[in-house]
This record gives C-alpha cells, sequence and structure tokens, in this order.
C-alpha cells in the first residue's frame, strides 16, 4: 500500500513537471489560445479576472443583470454572461491527498496521517430556449485507497434547475441531492462540494473543488448565485465520519406587478438522513412571501414573511419560526452585488417535557461580492433557526464565510478561504439538558494553472478546528468535540469540451 501511495505521489509530480515541457514545444503559452468554453452566469464562487493584468477590461454589456427577486430564495450575483448558449461539458478529476485524521476522526486523540487517492467524474448540461432555462449537473466519485483503514467512500451530488419566463410571471424549480461520508463545511476531506443547486447554496470550502477533487463548480456552472442562508439543511457542525443523505426541492412564483414593482411566494422541503447511529435526522419546512420594489436601476428594497418548521424523526419537540424581513439590495452589474436582511423572529416551541413555550428573538442575513480588475471578494453572514445539524435538536446558528481569489500571474491563479459557524441549542427544545454550543472554524488556500488546454494542476491546503462547552461525561460524536485537523493535496483535472447542444 505504501508503495503505491508513493508512486502515486511520483506521478502528480512528474505530470506536473512533464506536461507543461511538453506543451511548450508546442506553443509558447496554452493561455494565449484557450479552448472554447460556455459562458455561464457569474457566480460567488468563480472568479471574473481570469484575463492577463494588462488586458483591457471586457465591455460592461457583455453581462446582462441579475433579475433575481429580493425577497426571494436565489441570492444575488453579478449577473449572467449575455452569450450563454446549451451545452454538455464533462469533466473528471484525480486527487492525491493527506489527511491526519486517521482511524480518530470522531476522537480527540491518537490521530494518524494518511495518504488518500480519490477519483471524480462530473457532468454538466444547460439548455437554453427563449422562455426556459434549464441545468443539470451531477457528480460522484470514490476513495481509490487510503493508508489507514479500509473502508472506501463514495459520495454522489444531483442538481436540476428549471427556469421559466413568462411576461409578467417567472417561475423556478429545482431540487438537489447529496450523498457524503460527513459533513462539507471547512472541507472534511471533501471541500468545495456544494449542494449542486443553483451555484452551491453558499456552501464554503476550497475554490479548486478540494481535497476530494471537488463535487461542485454548481448546477450547471450556475444558473444562480446560490439560495439564501436557512434553506439547505445546516451541517455546520463537523462530526467526523457520518454517512448522511441531503435534499432540498424548492419552487417559487414571481409575479411583476408593474416596471418597479413585483410579488414573490416560494416554497421548500429539506431533509437531512444519517445512516450511521448516534446523530439526529430532520426535516425543515419554509414558506415566504414578498413585496419587491426597485428604487431605481442599482437599488431595491423588499418586505417579506417567512414561515420555517423544523420536526425531528424519532424526537417529539417541534418548532415554528415566523420571521418578517426587511431587506435592502444593490447591483452594480459585473461589480459588485449586495443584500442585507434582518427583523424579528418569533418561535413556538412544542416540547412533552416542558410544554409549549414561545420566545420572541431575531434573524438576519447578508451577502457582498466585489469584483476588482483582477481578484474577487466574496462574505457571507446569516443569524438563522436550524435543526441542529444531526448533533443538536434544533440551534440558533451565526456563521460566516468569506473567500478571496485573485490572477497571480498570466499562468498562476490562487486564493483564500474562510469560514466560521457558532451553533448554541435552543433552549426550549432542550428542557432539563444543559446548554450546549459547538465553535467551527476553517481556513485555507489553493494554487493552480493549467497543463494543457485541458488539463490543470492545482496545489491545496486546508485546516479545520472545532470546540464545544459540552455536559460532563459527554462522549461520542454527538459531543461535536473534534482535533484540529489538517489536509494537503495535488489536484489534477481534465475538461472536456464543452459541446454545444442545439
Amino acid at each position: 500500500m505504501k508503495k503505491w501511495n508513493m508512486a502515486s505521489w511520483a506521478l502528480i509530480l512528474i505530470l506536473a513537471l512533464g506536461v507543461p515541457a511538453v506543451q511548450a514545444q508546442q506553443q509558447k503559452d496554452p493561455r494565449l489560445n484557450p479552448p472554447v468554453a460556455p459562458l455561464p452566469p457569474i457566480s460567488p464562487g468563480e472568479s471574473t479576472s481570469r484575463s492577463a493584468p494588462d488586458d483591457p477590461a471586457p465591455p460592461q454589456n457583455a453581462v446582462k443583470p441579475d433579475e433575481s427577486p429580493l425577497s426571494g430564495a436565489e441570492a444575488f450575483t453579478l449577473g449572467t454572461s449575455s452569450g450563454a448558449r446549451s451545452y454538455l461539458a464533462p469533466s473528471i478529476r484525480y486527487t492525491q491527498f493527506a489527511d491526519n485524521s486517521g482511524r480518530s476522526a470522531i476522537s480527540s486523540t491518537n490521530n494518524e496521517w494518511r495518504t488518500v487517492g480519490s477519483m471524480v467524474g462530473n457532468l454538466s448540461l444547460q439548455r437554453l430556449t427563449a422562455r426556459s432555462q434549464f441545468g443539470l449537473d451531477y457528480s460522484g466519485g470514490s476513495m481509490l485507497f487510503s493508508t489507514v483503514g479500509t473502508s472506501r467512500a463514495v459520495f454522489h451530488r444531483l442538481g436540476i434547475s428549471e427556469h421559466l419566463n413568462f411576461r409578467r410571471v417567472t417561475l423556478l424549480l429545482a431540487d438537489s441531492m447529496t450523498y457524503l461520508p460527513e459533513s462539507s463545511f471547512g472541507g472534511g476531506g471533501f471541500g468545495g462540494i456544494s449542494t449542486g443547486i443553483l451555484g452551491g447554496m453558499g456552501n464554503s470550502g476550497i475554490g479548486t473543488g478540494g481535497l476530494s477533487g471537488g463535487l461542485g463548480s454548481g448546477l450547471s456552472g450556475g444558473l444562480g448565485g446560490g439560495l439564501i442562508p436557512g434553506i439547505a439543511p445546516n451541517q455546520s457542525i463537523v462530526t467526523g465520519f457520518g454517512r448522511r443523505i441531503s435534499n432540498t426541492a424548492l419552487g417559487q412564483i414571481q409575479y411583476a406587478i408593474g416596471p418597479r414593482a413585483s410579488l414573490t411566494a416560494s416554497g421548500s422541503f429539506g431533509l437531512l438522513r444519517f445512516l450511521d447511529s448516534g446523530f439526529i435526522s430532520s426535516n425543515n419546512y419554509q414558506f415566504m412571501a414578498g413585496y419587491d420594489y426597485k428604487l431605481n436601476k442599482a437599488d431595491s428594497i423588499a418586505l417579506t414573511y417567512g414561515l420555517s418548521m423544523l420536526r425531528f424523526s424519532g424526537i417529539t419537540q417541534s418548532a415554528n419560526f415566523h420571521q418578517v424581513h426587511v431587506s435592502y439590495g444593490r447591483r452594480l452589474t459585473g461589480r459588485m452585488a449586495l443584500q442585507l436582511s434582518g427583523g424579528p423572529q418569533f418561535g413556538q416551541f412544542d416540547n412533552p417535557v416542558s410544554g409549549s413555550s414561545s420566545r420572541i428573538s431575531w434573524s438576519a442575513r447578508s451577502s457582498l461580492i466585489v469584483n476588482f480588475r483582477n481578484s474577487d471578494l466574496s462574505l457571507n453572514y446569516s443569524h438563522t433557526a436550524s435543526a441542529g445539524s444531526g448533533v443538536l435538536v434544533g440551534a440558533d446558528a451565526d456563521r460566516v464565510d468569506v473567500s478571496l481569489s485573485k490572477q497571480l500571474t498570466r499562468m498562476w491563479n490562487g486564493g483564500v478561504v474562510g469560514g466560521f459557524a457558532h451553533n448554541h441549542s435552543i433552549r426550549q427544545l432542550n428542557a432539563g439538558s444543559a446548554e450546549r454550543t459547538v465553535n467551527t472554524w476553517h481556513s485555507g488556500f489553493h494554487l493552480e494553472r493549467p497543463l494543457t488546454r485541458q488539463a490543470k494542476l492545482s496545489f491545496v491546503y486546508n485546516v479545520t478546528g472545532q470546540s464545544a462547552n459540552n455536559p460532563v461525561g459527554c462522549t461520542g460524536v454527538t459531543c461535536g468535540r473534534l482535533p484540529l485537523r489538517h489536509q494537503l493535496a495535488l489536484v489534477l483535472s481534465w475538461g472536456f469540451g464543452p459541446y454545444a447542444i442545439d
């Protein structure tokens, strides 16, 4: 096994050094004659500054403004490419990484370093017509080998989305499913895995696809900018190995009252199921209705009412949260997208031990995307009530995610990411139990360069940490304690196409 791992690392280094040398005999710079690429929307996880620093900036009219409603479920983007077309794009990725979690992924002691190889395949489809935008994105792969343990983790992601545009009505139908062996927050061996719906739902991770070789560039290159926080099941508490299925189904309708005003209504159902013991499975039903008004070409305001209903498998506790949000949005196409939203939250709780109760609190969410000359910045914050990530019976969750990407040279680009999540158990759902707090954080960076017209090489580092004030004697995965986890990786990826389709 060790000989095989040494050979794998050597193979990657040979390809990294040898392929560019061969290419140099054919052309001086593989970026001078890049392949024809699709023109997907500019999403938060995708740099809009791939050109050389001394190249002229693209014309402003090359990007269509983002028209998603401020009171809807979709997050703002920098806009969509005006020349987008229908295409099919397959890709594969091989990753060799070192991870210090070893056999002790759910223990605080006796960690061992392991080397792991994985292979991931991806297929993206985008179909555009006069009235619709359809996207499908599938990724799947497996760990090929590991120097610690014999288990071979398998992971899958499937996202489907359809936008239908009529004279006054816009419909959105979407669904996403993931099967993962552990939480995707901060990496967990699978950094950069999005939920595969509308550009990723705001999941954080290494932008190159992370240590697993990456499961996500978002749905079909990102027909949207992700979903606002709180729609997809929360998995911001890292638990080590714990197989899980997550699914989110969404429907939304927008009706234009006039040139400036519109009404929006949406409904979603999210579930999180664990296939291993020691976790709490949950359902989340959400409904939103809002009124949008455009102040001018760039600025808009909205008033939104939302209802979130949390239910738990095998547990009789339940919670309903009513929210009223006042929102402000500002969009400068191709340059900046800002969303600010917040307001009071009224919670109703049903607990067989303590009986029915209620509370008044608050919720908020905000996001900022800025495109500079040759770099991109993304910043997100949210304070929402969640089901507890399979560890807590309901939690008040604060989360911050930040990413910065930059074109370093003509051949190299890089980026840094970071995230922090604070989960505090909801007292009304945990009567008789000590209040628990779990703090999770991660940070990392990546460097990336092309090898050929279809291949590229990435270097990735990620570190994740977690602490918790648990009751005395609490042990196991549900306590939330985890040691510091370091991950290093070399990633080789190959893209084919894109192939235009009618």
